[in-house]
């Protein structure tokens, strides 16, 4: 490497390239290179191209804005210098080693304004005169952006052991995901500083063997190197330091070929798991584009062309993103803008502005407008938790096509955008890294460019639907089965929003065309945001639970079953929605959106928007398939909740908003407090999101209809009235209007088309969106064509008298019935005992029982009479208990999870071990689950525990650790350890909170298979998605070959089969709910649905009886020959056909329920604990 980085000759043909017209500014600049070597060719930057890198030493003078040589260098991320660093009163001078491979260097000569650059001319002017004739490396800045203090020689050692130690930080973690790594090369490029520079070879020298460790530990390690590329950048600009030595650079540069060389095997880079021509998602590009990077490096500093496969396979990959704004990523919040970040930097890395020139950066703040509500905050939706609020920190990654769309087209409307985002804002050095693309003055609070006047994009308010580019539509038809490919001829959209402006006090509605996608979730046809008044009223957000039940939704059950011919592996609703009919004016928007084809019916979603008054929403369900449908509507609502006869008052911080609702069902509001969905960042409401559940049961012919009709305001005197399936009358003070979606009769009126509205204002009456009226009355046809325009009638006139008569006297239908909870026999429960102790979790064996409680302490109770034997306290709460015989004594151990993570093995009270657990990140988490198991088939029991830290630990009875390894992926749900397929071992399965919601490891915790994992890793997975969040887990050989199969249930409503060996499915089946228990009896498999039904099912899978017991179930457990079943009303008892036999009414929720000899234990939330028997 000694010839590696040659000192700049001032003697040989240099180009000076400066700002058009300040060829004066260079002038000192030209008259030192010329003492010191040989005269310069100045050249205004507007002559420039990059070949004279190839023939020049190019000495460039400006910013990315300003400089055509530097705009180059910019993109290739050779260069920092725009018009935010080295920001005012700056400049930063640096010498770039052969840049392009052509064996000339470069010097930036880099200032962020033309009134900085000649302090930036004058000091590499200096330098030339101090110089030979010969520039080595050439540093040299001044810049008031906030830098820490270079740390002292005593620190350095207490550094690099800091950053070494991040290698047992947990699963992934490395010093190349930690950042501290990065910010000492980035500090060092910026700063020039030895001591930074110091701390960057001992790291990437000492990380060779933990990263071997790792490899040889976890093959498919992947997640450390989400931003590789941008090291490799780095050091590829410091290396040429002096301070470095040939071995330091062998060290960096040996690690670099080892990080990327691996990502260069995974399967990632193979054609079948990214095929030309198909959509991305950000693993694969943040993967394509390091190796991009890796090799131009390699090749171009050390002749290394080992990566060129893997350079070849990152082409692939961006040439089949180019074609469109949309990934294969559909999440708000983040997810959304990676893979077009990636894309445009890999473009411009290799001089190509396609991705700009051909409007997908444009189309990509158009979404940045659409997914932004009024109150600035971005819309959560696909896998993003909680609310995103408007904040003047931070520098969110929507911000960044802004940027670069004003760089490339300067368009007012993405200036105004960017004040109205960027308020206040301004980026870190950091961005500067990633590329800012800043050609924009930071002016005050707001930003400016030079020729550009900021206006608001008002093209992007009333009814603005963002179409989904054909490439993500073949994307799209590649993953589904054929009858929910797309259908020529339709309107296919991503996102379509509602807005009469951009103010926070004015209405804004977001609605969802696309269900499917990497990070995406199953919310197509989704309701994703209503903000009114500056407070937002319906919420989405979680970061795992994807069904529709979690969403501004409609449920679809047909005959029991949320799904009879899947649009997908492990879903139920159609990926995209089409865009069927709009019709906007200065009164109303009106809008159609179809899912079709989801499980029977055509949902069509109409939104009539009365502006500034009210958004009504029409979901009609029109029947193709004949059954019987239980279908469900849900909004999930922020805000206290009061009903309020028909309609539910919302109350946030001094605002009201109020949802009526004209439905045939019942309504019931339900808390969610789930950890995932909470909105913990909005400042207005509680966080937990109040969840509507409206209901209707029908058995539908196909062509006939049923609706749910739903109007969401802020004005409280509206007064709603059902008038038909699919029609609604408002009065709204003096305003009359007729709402309705599809054809309507009235007595002898017919109106046809779409979504419609009949409107009396006075004396004025408009309808809107009808394509034609028609009245038969008085032995006459009267008929007019409309066409879904808006038009004002004359009242006097045969249609518009009888459309007045309609109007005004047409009698409302019946509505809602007040929900009346089922009447079951009382009694079949006998009281045993009671315990005032405040159980929060239990274990029974034989006739022991140990209970835990929240405080920490656990009790030693006698089954049959309650009475305490012994109590300890545990230092932390129990979050999971078992008793059983661990060594063989015929007496059962009492085995304890803590919620600090602890193992603690118990005897009559007294503690014989106590053992730590790992988890992935080294911080404690809480035992979730426990099993004991002989894992080898030789005798000896091991017990286990899963953690929420993704671990499953193993110890040897006397408390040895045998092993501990994670489970793909997040919080563990269940475990079980068996010997399920018969070669005399233990397979460990797990369940997680995931859509990896089963995973099979080996005896010794290898791993076996598991169920996909959703986030763009199709091809690391063993199986097909399997559900999300396995909730409960039972074994049993349902095909006769003498191997039991692993049934499982999940928290989105799926009931799988499948093989043990590799996780081949025998059957699946939805009930739609979560699924609340799992029981293998003789009469088959008993299933429990949140939504209240039991189903058995037998060997094959097949409903052999469905029964609906209460409106909610939420626990099952069997007793003998008895059910008891948790409802929302209390205990309800069954025989095991699902026949109701008693109840018993409960004061408060179970926290707990578990059967025993004879009875059930039952705590209750603050106590207390009772034993039940179950007479016969």
């Amino acid at each position: 490497m000694a010839d590696l980085f040659m000192p700049t000759d001032l003697s040989g043909p240099v180009l000076l390239v400066v700002p058009d017209g300040m060829r004066q500014a260079a002038r000192p600049l030209s008259r030192a290179i010329a003492e010191k070597g040989g005269p310069p060719e100045l050249m205004e930057q507007r002559d420039f191209q990059p070949g004279h890198f190839a023939d020049f030493q190019v000495f460039a003078c400006g910013h990315l804005g300003n400089n055509a040589a530097l705009r180059r260098l910019y993109t290739a991320r050779r260069s920092f210098v725009d018009t935010f660093f080295p920001g005012p009163q700056g400049y930063f001078v640096k010498s770039v080693a052969d840049p392009f491979g052509h064996r000339k260097n470069s010097i930036v000569v880099g200032a962020s304004t033309p009134q900085d650059l000649p302090a930036a001319i004058e000091a590499l002017a200096q330098l030339v005169l101090k110089s030979e004739g010969q520039l080595e490396r050439v540093h040299a800045h001044r810049f008031s952006h906030p830098l820490p203090a270079p740390p002292g020689e005593d620190q350095l050692d207490q550094l690099i052991h800091e950053a070494l130690a991040t290698w047992q930080g947990g699963w992934n973690a490395s010093p190349f995901r930690d950042g501290r790594l990065k910010e000492y090369l980035w500090h060092f490029y910026l700063t020039d500083h030895p001591a930074w520079g110091r701390l960057i070879p001992p790291i990437f020298a000492g990380s060779m063997t933990p990263w071997l460790e790792e490899r040889k530990a976890h093959p498919e390690t992947y997640h450390a190197f989400f931003w590789l590329h941008h090291y490799v950048q780095l050091w590829d600009l410091v290396e040429d330091s002096p301070l470095y030595s040939a071995q330091d650079r062998q060290a960096v540069v040996a690690m670099f070929s080892q990080l990327l060389g691996h990502l260069n095997g995974l399967f990632y880079m193979t054609e079948k798991v990214n095929p030309p021509g198909d959509l991305r998602q950000n693993h694969s590009t943040f993967i394509a584009l390091s190796l991009a990077v890796g090799h131009q490096y390699l090749l171009r500093c050390h002749g290394n062309s080992e990566l060129s496969q893997g350079a070849l396979a990152a082409q692939r990959i961006f040439a089949g993103q180019a074609s469109s704004y949309k990934p294969n990523d559909d999440a708000g919040v983040g997810y959304a803008w990676l893979v077009p970040r990636e894309t445009l930097d890999y473009h411009l890395l290799h001089d190509d502005y396609r991705y700009l020139d051909d409007g997908h950066i444009a189309q990509l703040c158009d979404l940045v407008a659409i997914t932004t509500d009024n109150m600035r905050s971005e819309v959560s939706y696909g896998d993003a938790a909680g609310y995103a609020a408007f904040s003047p920190q931070g520098w969110e990654g929507r911000l960044w096509p802004l940027m670069a769309a004003l760089w490339h087209r300067g368009d007012p409307r993405h200036l105004w955008l960017l004040n109205w985002l960027g308020q206040d804002k301004r980026p870190s050095l950091f961005n500067s890294l990633a590329g800012l693309y800043a050609t924009v003055d930071f002016d005050g609070a707001g930003f400016a460019l030079s020729g550009c006047t900021p206006r608001e994009p008002d093209e992007l308010l009333g009814i603005c639907a963002l179409p989904l580019p054909e490439a993500a539509l073949r994307a799209v038809a590649r993953r589904v089965p054929p009858p929910h490919h797309p259908v020529s001829g339709r309107s296919y959209f991503d996102k379509l929003s509602l807005r009469s402006s951009f103010n926070p006090q004015d209405e804004y509605l977001l609605l969802e065309g696309l269900g499917t996608c990497c990070h995406g979730h199953e919310d197509t046809n989704t309701l994703l945001r209503l903000t009114w008044n500056n407070r937002a009223w319906l919420a989405d957000g979680d970061y795992i639970r994807a069904a529709p039940k979690y969403h501004n939704s409609v449920v679809v059950c047909r005959d029991g079953s949320g799904v009879h011919l899947p649009p997908g592996e492990g879903e139920v609703i159609p990926p995209l929605a089409s865009l069927t009919g709009k019709s906007e004016s200065p009164l109303f928007g009106l809008v159609q959106t179809e899912a079709a084809q989801y499980n029977g019916v055509d949902w069509r979603r109409a939104l009539c928007w009365r502006k500034g008054r009210y958004v009504a929403v029409i979901d009609q369900l029109h029947c193709l398939i004949a059954g019987q449908y239980d279908c469900r509507c849900l909004w999930r609502l922020v805000g206290e909740v009061e009903t309020r006869g028909e309609h539910l008052h919302l109350h946030q911080q001094g605002e009201d908003f109020f949802l009526h609702h004209a439905n045939m069902g019942t309504q019931e509001v339900v808390p969610d407090a789930h950890e995932g969905g909470l909105w913990r960042a909005y400042a207005y409401a509680d966080p937990v999101i109040q969840v509507v559940h409206q209901t209707q049961s029908r058995t539908l012919a196909p062509g006939e209809d049923l609706g749910f009709l739903n109007i969401f305001t802020p004005h409280p005197d509206l007064q709603v009235e059902r008038l038909g399936e699919l029609l609604l009358r408002v009065q709204d003070g003096q305003t009359l209007t007729l709402l309705g979606a599809g054809s309507a009769r009235l007595g002898p009126v017919e109106i046809s088309g779409g979504v419609f509205a009949l409107s009396l204002d006075g004396d004025t009456l408009s309808i809107q969106g009808a394509d034609r009226v028609e009245v038969r009355a008085e032995d006459r046809v009267y008929a007019e064509s409309f066409q879904g325009a808006f038009r004002t009638l004359d009242p006097r006139s045969p249609v518009g008298r009888h459309l007045l008569e309609a109007l005004q006297h047409t009698p409302p239908v019946s509505q809602a019935s007040p929900m009346l909870p089922k009447a079951y026999p009382a009694g079949g429960f006998h009281p045993r005992w009671q315990h005032t102790i405040p159980a929060t979790t239990a274990a029974l064996h034989g006739d022991q029982l140990a209970v835990g409680t929240a405080e920490g302490k656990l009790l030693g109770l006698a089954l049959e009479t309650g009475a305490a034997q012994w109590q300890m306290n545990l230092g932390a709460p129990a979050t999971a208990l078992l008793l059983a015989d661990v060594d063989g004594n015929h007496h059962a151990e009492l085995i304890a999870g803590t919620a600090d993570s602890q193992l603690v093995l118990l005897q009559a009270g007294q503690e014989r071990w106590r053992r730590p657990l790992q988890n992935i990140s080294n911080r404690g988490a809480a035992v979730t689950a426990l099993a004991v198991a002989d894992l080898t088939g030789a005798g000896p029991l091991s017990v286990l525990a899963g953690t929420a830290g993704w671990y499953v630990n193993v110890f040897a009875a006397d408390g040895t650790p045998q092993w501990a390894n994670w489970f793909r992926y997040h919080s563990i749900t269940a475990l079980a350890a068996a010997d399920v397929d018969g070669d005399g071992r233990a397979e460990v399965m797990v369940g997680t909170v995931y859509c990896t919601p089963l995973t099979v490891h080996n005896f010794d915790g290898s791993f076996r298979w598991s169920t996909l994992e959703q986030v763009g890793s199709e091809g690391n997975a063993t199986t097909p998605r399997r559900g999300i969040c396995l909730t409960h887990l039972c074994l049993w050989d349902v095909d006769g070959d003498g191997v039991q199969e692993i049934t499982y249930g999940t928290a989105d409503g799926w009931i799988y089969a499948v093989k043990p060996q590799d996780g081949a499915e025998v059957w699946r089946y939805s009930v739609v709910g979560e699924v609340r228990g799992l029981l293998r009896t003789d009469e088959g498999l008993l299933a429990a649905s949140e939504f209240g039904s039991l189903y058995c099912f037998d060997p094959r899978g097949q409903v052999r009886w469905r029964v609906q017991l209460s409106s909610w179930i939420r626990r099952l457990v069997r007793s003998g020959d008895a059910l008891v079943i948790e409802t929302e009303s209390g205990l309800l008892r069954c025989n095991l056909q699902g026949r109701p036999t008693g109840s018993l009414p409960l004061g408060h929720p179970a926290v707990g329920l578990w059967p025993c000899p004879g009875g059930v234990l039952l705590a209750l939330a603050g106590g207390p604990l009772q034993c039940l028997d179950l007479p016969l």
